[in-house]
């Protein structure tokens, strides 16, 4: 939807929604009533999106890659296509395929959705890629909520800590736009991973209370950094025809991570407080380890088709030899 210059910004723009959410959730609980009014005004703010939905144009990308050229451009110029703009003419044969996805019956399309999920595990190329990425996502979201609820083990206000979590979080959203410059995808989910890592294995070494919230806090930071930063670098490693079923796949993962955490905190809570962060550093620091045999993306054109993935030069393919660089 966005100019390849505009991609990184972008997203990583658009999550700092999460910060404010988080920084305002203290408030509203500190003054409700019961759970049944906080969950009231948790819940509300998603009816809008509902609305939101209708308004969201589709992906110029995704609609070339069908043939449904003249709507791409709609999306692109609006009801008004500039002169000197050609528009392609759709085949028969497309448009008898696009007749026949029409009337389908519904079990043909579940069936369709299935072969689509299948294709990401079609090649050694993808099945490593896919499932590096869903390592990445499980250890973002395991540890983004893993800090948010271990609080109480910290032996700290619960209020405090959850809008200090919210406050330092926001930063860590903007983060990944400057390292995305600088630095390449891979060697900013790298970082990023390693520093979350090493600052909650650093608590191991700190008595509770303030000096263990602060680092806590960095880790924070940067949990929340590379899960920007894991979305848009999933995005960029899979063609276009299976991106949004990459992203669904690694997102569900990411809630496996999110219904891990708090059983994690509150079951090796018990044993020791320190025993969450500590299960947390190490899986941070194992994934950075991995996600280096994945290619760099940065100023490499989205793949479209399998066939581009397939005829990647050997710098854009997964490689073991590549553990001891960035590149």
């Amino acid at each position: 939807m966005t100019l390849t210059k505009h991609r990184a910004v972008l997203g990583c723009l658009y999550n700092i929604s999460y910060a404010v959410g988080i920084t305002v959730l203290p408030l509203l609980a500190y003054f409700s009533t019961s759970w049944r009014m906080l969950q009231w005004c948790m819940s509300f703010p998603g009816f809008l999106l509902l609305i939101h939905c209708w308004f969201m144009p589709e992906s110029p990308r995704w609609l070339l890659n069908h043939k449904r050229y003249k709507e791409a451009l709609k999306v692109l110029y609006g009801s008004k296509i500039p002169e000197g703009v050609s528009v392609p003419q759709e085949d028969d044969d497309s448009k008898a395929e696009r007749a026949a996805k029409c009337n389908h019956l519904w079990y043909k399309k579940v069936f369709s959705s299935i072969m689509k999920l299948f294709q990401l595990f079609s090649s050694a190329e993808l099945i490593s890629r896919i499932s590096l990425c869903h390592l990445g996502w499980f250890t973002a979201s395991f540890s983004y909520f893993m800090i948010a609820l271990n609080g109480d083990n910290f032996h700290f206000n619960k209020y405090l800590y959850i809008a200090l979590n919210g406050i330092f979080e926001a930063p860590g959203y903007l983060l990944p736009i400057f390292m995305n410059y600088r630095l390449g995808r891979k060697s900013s989910c790298v970082i990023l991973y390693s520093i979350a890592g090493f600052a909650l294995l650093i608590i191991l070494a700190l008595p509770k209370g303030a000096p263990v919230v602060t680092v806590a806090l960095i880790g924070r930071l940067c949990s929340a950094a590379m899960f920007a930063e894991i979305i848009l670098y999933t995005s960029e490693l899979f063609p276009t025809c299976v991106r949004n079923t990459a992203i669904g796949t690694s997102l569900t993962q990411a809630q496996v991570g999110t219904i891990a955490a708090p059983f994690v905190v509150d079951i090796l809570g018990q044993k020791a407080w320190y025993f969450p962060s500590t299960l947390c550093g190490i899986l941070c620091v194992f994934t950075a380890a991995s996600i280096l045999v994945l290619p760099e993306t940065k100023n490499y054109p989205f793949p479209d088709t399998m066939e581009d993935i397939k005829n990647a030069p050997p710098e854009q393919k997964v490689s073991f030899r590549r553990c001891c660089t960035f590149r």
